[in-house]
């Protein structure tokens, strides 16, 4: 059976692993499907049914929280068996690792270094071979025991940690045009007809409306000011004590300025002024004959003269035509073609159809209602943006297969960008669309993954990194040893993984406010625009 399949799948019982050996032998290929971090299991589930092809390998380099739960792991073993799946898995995750083989699922760092017919076993590699742990019978304990022991003690000498190096190279630029489809309702990755998987990425913005005012309102400035004469008809003098409320039969309050005593069968004069200020307030001669109070009901009041000193200046002002003036921008933000490019420029490592892009919105309320005084009315927009995209991996996998032959250059992962050229478009009933696109990637500059592991194997890690810039020049570079209190890096290349990455897309990475799926895995961001 081959020992290098590119696949995962799950293996139980012994029709199964028979199944997954002759599936190997006769040259088919296993379906890979990459699974993120947080990924629901249902959703696993769905896409090892719509995978092609028999053998399913469900890549899951970080791990997923979900399959590391005893119910995930067996939830899934469950629903790949009654769905007539061979399942295996590649993860780099120590916690999945255990689960899986507990669950006897084959499970290997890399999906092309499964062992479809280990289960639950672990299988050694020695150089390119590997070796299928056997089970042991309760009559060979004691020897397995031994056998145990030694096979330790060599594989934590010579091969049992694992290593990956990620190396910051110089890098050159490069560029390639090509023509893909993309769909919804694939999964894999067909380099032969450049038919790739789609998905709907969303980015929110919080754009902030704002147009000048139109309105006017006046706006009261000085209280007017008047004289009453209060005459007591009664026997009995009254005080009346300053702020007292006098007002006119239209409701214009004023208060006395001063307390005054109010003669028997006499009369008393007393100034007052307007409650509130404004124009309102400078009312005719005689018009003031109203109390606010019962307990001055016996006494007689009067203005001789009339109220005057009332000011209002007139401001601008919030008016109805501003607030229908903000709705009709509201509406012109769903066709706005600056605005949809918004998506490319918030994920730039995302292949994004614009043609696809669809935008929503939600008012925020209004800085000011209508008649209050302003000289701009603001109103926040929440703005979601969803399109059709190829992500960040599939991009890798695509521009790697097309710059083979051009370049010898390692990519550097995640730096690919790509760009809608229009020049040949083309959307089907089936919901999928053609389109070519203008990739531009970096990669390493004189360095492959062969020479850092050359360099480093055997080596203790800071001997690792010191050999790696006095060797090969390679100054920023992070050596990962697993298990951590490991004397030394493995001394098989099979050990050893090489990443090339960008420190500028690393530190991009936190800043888009997308997010790919149905949700944003936490990372997405609300950006405030001027409009």
């Amino acid at each position: 059976m081959s020992e290098e399949v590119e696949v995962v799948s799950t293996v139980q019982d012994e029709a199964t692993i028979e199944a997954a050996r002759e599936t190997a032998e006769e040259g088919s290929l296993a379906s890979v499907i990459f699974v993120e971090r947080d990924e629901e299991i249902a959703t696993i589930c769905g896409r090892v049914d719509s995978a092609p092809t028999f053998a399913v390998v469900v890549n899951v380099p970080r791990g997923n929280r979900h399959m590391e739960r005893e119910i995930g792991i067996r939830r899934l073993r469950r629903h790949a068996e009654d769905a007539g799946k061979t399942l295996a898995i590649a993860t780099r995750s120590a916690s999945l690792t255990s689960r899986a083989r507990q669950a006897s699922i084959p499970v290997s760092r890399r999906p092309d270094r499964i062992r479809w017919d280990s289960g639950g076993r672990a299988a050694l590699w020695l150089g390119g071979h590997s070796i299928v742990v056997p089970a042991i019978g309760r009559y060979l304990g004691l020897f397995a025991l031994i056998l145990a022991i030694v096979g330790l003690a060599g594989t934590v000498v010579f091969a049992g940690p694992t290593a990956t190096i990620i190396v910051y190279p110089e890098t050159e630029t490069v560029r390639t045009t090509i023509v893909l489809t993309a769909s919804e309702f694939i999964d894999t990755v067909d380099l032969v007809t450049m038919t790739v998987p789609a998905t709907r990425v969303t980015a929110e913005r919080v754009i902030t409306l704002a147009v000048p005012t139109t309105g006017t309102i006046q706006v009261p400035i000085d209280r007017a000011g008047v004289d009453l004469v209060i005459t007591n008809p009664g026997d009995v003098e009254v005080i009346v004590p300053a702020g007292t409320i006098v007002s006119t039969s239209g409701g214009v309050r004023f208060k006395t300025d001063v307390t005054v005593t109010a003669p028997a069968g006499g009369s008393v004069p007393v100034a007052a002024t307007a409650d509130v200020a404004g124009v309102e307030g400078n009312v005719l001669a005689e018009t003031i004959t109203a109390w606010g109070s019962l307990t001055f009901a016996a006494l007689t009041v009067t203005n001789p003269g009339d109220a005057l000193g009332g000011r209002s200046r007139e401001e601008q002002a919030v008016g109805s035509a501003d607030v229908l003036t903000l709705k009709s921008m509201v509406e012109e933000l769903s066709i706005s073609q600056q605005l949809k490019e918004q998506v490319i420029e918030a994920r730039p490592h995302v292949a994004i159809f614009l043609r696809t892009v669809q935008v929503a919105s939600v008012d925020g309320p209004m800085s000011d209602a209508i008649g209050t005084p302003a000289k701009v009315l603001f109103m926040d927009v929440r703005i979601t943006l969803s399109a059709l995209a190829v992500v960040s991996e599939t991009l890798d996998i695509v521009i790697a297969a097309a710059l083979a032959d051009e370049t010898e250059g390692e990519l550097v992962l995640g730096t690919v960008t790509a760009v809608e050229t229009g020049a040949r478009q083309a959307d089907f009933e089936d919901g999928s669309l053609t389109t070519e696109l203008l990739l531009t990637a970096q990669v390493a500059v004189g360095l492959t993954p062969e020479q850092i592991e050359a360099v480093v194997k055997g080596r203790t890690t800071g001997g690792a990194a010191s050999a790696l810039a006095q060797q090969l020049g390679v100054g920023d570079a992070e050596v990962r040893l697993s298990p951590s209190w490991a004397p030394w890096l493995p001394r098989f290349t099979g050990r050893l993984d090489v990443e090339f990455r960008s420190r500028e897309v690393e530190a991009e990475s936190g800043i888009g406010a997308l997010g790919a799926g149905e949700a944003d895995d936490g990372d997405g961001q609300s950006a405030t625009d001027g409009a």
